[in-house]
């Protein structure tokens, strides 16, 4: 029986880490842009990103219905005329 081996090789073997990296806010404040795109509201796209003092990602979200909801189910407009069919009654910021 052949024993599979697998190699692992860097693709730059350079002997210094990258220094163009994002720093800490960026990379978390790109993440909440990110999960602003999965909001269905044709208006306003809203994402968070919770982090720890350990630089630890605790949650993200970002606005919508509330869970349990089907997505057609409410209304997206923002009528000033009747409050039932305003989103702000349902969407959860």
């Amino acid at each position: 029986m052949a024993e599979n081996v697998t190699n692992v090789v860097a693709i730059d073997s350079g002997d210094k880490k990258r220094e163009d990296v994002l720093d800490w806010d960026e990379y978390f404040m790109a993440i909440c842009f990110l999960s602003a795109m999965r909001s269905k509201d044709p208006v306003t796209q809203v994402g968070a990103c919770i982090v720890n003092n350990e630089k630890r990602i605790v949650s993200t979200g970002y606005n919508g219905m509330p869970n349990g909801c089907p997505d057609d189910s409410l209304p997206w407009g923002k009528p000033k005329d009747n409050e039932l069919k305003n989103k702000h009654m349902y969407v959860c910021h």
